[in-house]
């Protein structure tokens, strides 16, 4: 779950899993596809349990991310896309 997977249907995910599990199309706000139009959401997990959280879905360097909490065994995400920049340490070794 580190790429986001854009979908506009839980159809889309069903056939789109990146681990095989069930998942479903969340809404998240301004969420664009590589053509740059308007998309739903993303592809999350949509079954949880106490042993096996809801993973984080995206990278937080790159395309955001956004977090999920399970509730009565279904995972329910955030709308709202958490983003941070990285920085990555200098390889430059001599000066």
């Amino acid at each position: 779950w580190k790429e986001f997977i854009f979908c506009n249907t839980d159809r889309e995910c069903i056939i789109q899993s990146p681990d095989g599990t069930d998942s479903f199309c969340s809404e998240v706000d301004n969420v664009y596809d590589n053509n740059g139009l308007n998309v739903k959401g993303v592809c999350v997990p949509s079954q949880c349990t106490d042993d096996v959280a809801c993973p984080p879905v995206g990278d937080t360097c790159t395309s955001g991310t956004i977090y999920g909490a399970c509730t009565n065994g279904q995972c329910l995400y955030d709308p709202i896309r958490l983003i941070a920049e990285c920085f990555l340490p200098s390889t430059n070794s001599g000066e």
